[in-house]
This record gives C-alpha cells, structure tokens and sequence, in this order.
C-alpha cells in the first residue's frame, strides 16, 4: 500500500534535501525506548528479536523510529521513543508492547545518507534552518520519525539511507 499521497514541492540544499509530502496516517507497533535517541540501537535490537520470535515479518512495511521528545528541551535520560516497524492496515492489534498510529498530514521530509552519526546534524538543518526559512510551522500534537530505507544488516554504513519526517502545520485547507 502507498502511503505517500502526494509531493508538492522540493526545497533544501544538496546535503539534506527536503520535500514536503502529504501522508495518509501510519500504523507503528514496536517497542518503547526511553533515553538517548543515540542509543535507539539496542531496542530496534530487542524488536528485531521479537519479530523474529513471533514470525512478525509479514505485516512489516520497513522500520521506524519514533521520537515524541526534544533531545535539546528534555533531559537525555527522559526521552520517549519508539522503535517500530509500520505495519499493514490489515494487521492484528498488540503484536507488540506499543501499537499507535501516527496521524496523516504534511510532513517535511529530508533524506539523509550515510551514517545514523549525521542525523543529528541533519535535525539542526531541518528544524533549525530549513523549518525556520521555510515560513511553515511545526505541529505540536505529531511526533517527528524516522523511515530505515535500509540497514547496517545489509548495507554498508555510507550507503544507508534514511528519512527524517517533521510534521508540519496544514499550509492549505484541502477539499474533500
């Protein structure tokens, strides 16, 4: 199932481009990570185990993280996340500790190449440059996450990609 609905415009710079997409909403289960989003590994670890146990690989559409808090307003040791994978519509519910969706809408998006290491640098782009150039605002009430377009399982560290989605106040009112 496609769960981008449509790309209206491409902005950012080479390093970390940005497009703003409009995304139907998400179905996530996973697990919770409380700490630094640096050390996600471990769960998505834990996770990795679980779906394996639990023969989880059918209702998977690629991994997830989910980030609800600000690592520069909450204290490192109070960061909530979740490492997850998307799941299928059709998907039972509970298959793991967390299930929650994440709401559709406009996001902006930036892909970012190579080590999971620039990330941090990439949120400093997007939410402290790009977001503030952009005359958009964030939404308060959606959490920012991250799509794995692939793994260091079967990638090579230089060749990983990854999505980093800000949710993004509506700028038009649609039609329906």
């Amino acid at each position: 199932q496609e769960w981008l609905v449509n790309v209206h415009v491409s902005l950012g710079n080479e390093m970390f481009p940005v497009e703003i997409k409009v995304l139907s909403a998400l179905r996530v289960a996973g697990v919770i990570h409380r700490g630094a989003y640096n050390r996600l590994g471990s769960s998505f670890e834990m996770l990795s185990g679980l779906v394996a146990n639990q023969s989880l690989e059918k209702y998977s559409e690629g991994l997830i993280a989910v980030c609800y808090d600000d690592p520069g307003v909450v204290a490192e040791s109070e960061l909530r996340a979740i490492a997850g994978i998307v799941v299928k519509e059709d998907t039972p519910a509970n298959l793991l500790e967390e299930d929650t969706i994440l709401p559709g809408g406009d996001y902006a998006v930036m892909r970012v190449s190579g080590s999971y290491a620039n990330l941090p640098r990439a949120y400093e782009e997007l939410l402290g440059v790009w977001l503030r150039q952009s005359g958009r605002e964030k939404r308060k009430d959606a959490p920012s996450f991250e799509r794995y377009l692939n793994t260091p399982m079967d990638t090579k560290v230089e060749d990983l990609q990854t999505d980093i989605y800000l949710p993004l106040e509506c700028s038009v009112v649609r039609s329906m």
